[in-house]
């Protein structure tokens, strides 16, 4: 990959790119209609979204509906929202609970 920076041009190795990947566990539509619990934000992590969740800005959802949630997400939604920002498609703005799919036992 060749990105440009105004006149100079640099090549971007891949081990210098970090790449977050989403982690799909569960049909969107599942997860969304489906059985679910409210469960407070730090017990959320290694669970199931039921709900998308949205930083704004820029709006883009950081989670859908059946993704796994992970620290790193839950923490960079944090961080927006100390700084000013919003959380778009949550059921609580603050973050301090979410909705996640029931465990099923």
């Amino acid at each position: 990959m060749v990105r440009t920076h105004g006149s100079e041009v640099t090549s971007l190795e891949r081990n210098e790119v970090e790449i977050l990947a989403f982690e799909d566990r569960d049909a969107p539509r599942e997860a969304f209609l489906g059985a679910q619990e409210v469960v407070d934000a730090d017990a959320a992590v290694g669970r199931i979204a039921a709900e998308s969740l949205a930083a704004y800005p820029p709006g883009i959802p950081n989670v859908l509906p059946g993704e796994l949630l992970t620290e790193e997400t839950l923490d960079y939604m944090r961080t927006a929202i100390e700084h000013g920002g919003s959380l778009r498609g949550a059921s609580d703005r603050e973050l301090r609970t979410v909705r996640v799919v029931a465990q099923r036992s």
